[in-house]
């Protein structure tokens, strides 16, 4: 199954955050836990649910996955 990546921002506390999903959801801020957060946008290509796995792997391990999504705030 090909997911895509959703991109948020929180009005709130001016976080933003990347999250991958098959569809577009509602997230709750994860910074301030502010609710219903909707994605402002989507990447136009699809992600593969395999290499989510090698990156949600390399988090875990501590290790830079290249090109992987990080959570930042925003200035």
């Amino acid at each position: 199954m090909a997911w895509r990546r959703y991109h948020y921002h929180c009005e709130a506390c001016r976080g933003s955050w990347l999250a991958e999903a098959d569809v577009e959801t509602v997230d709750d801020c994860r910074f301030c836990g502010a609710r219903d957060i909707f994605p402002y946008k989507s990447d136009g290509g699809r992600v593969s649910r395999a290499k989510l796995a090698v990156v949600e792997g390399a988090r875990k391990a501590g290790l830079k996955a290249a090109r992987a999504g990080k959570l930042k705030r925003s200035a």
